[in-house]
């Protein structure tokens, strides 16, 4: 396994620990998730999100986080994601 898939499976099981607790955050920006890449889709059934912390993972590409209406901060220092658009609509 890497620390790419490692990462991945950490975020799952915070996300999943998020949605069983119906957390208004979800900090992401965890020395051992640097190597996370992609959002695990679980993420869009986190409806009641308030704030998501990805600063400092290597995630590029944040359409998941669309449907999260209720989403008021999202912290993307020190990653890679450039484009913004599918968040217009939040």
């Amino acid at each position: 396994m890497t620390a790419a898939d490692d990462a991945f499976a950490t975020a799952e099981r915070l996300i999943a620990e998020a949605k069983r607790t119906g957390a208004i955050a979800l900090n992401l920006d965890k020395s051992y998730l640097y190597k996370l890449e992609a959002l695990p889709p679980d993420i869009v059934g986190l409806t009641s999100l308030r704030t998501i912390n990805l600063a400092h993972t290597q995630v590029t590409d944040i359409s998941l986080l669309a449907n999260l209406t209720g989403l008021q901060v999202l912290d993307l220092s020190n990653t890679d994601v450039f484009d913004i658009a599918p968040l217009t609509e939040l």
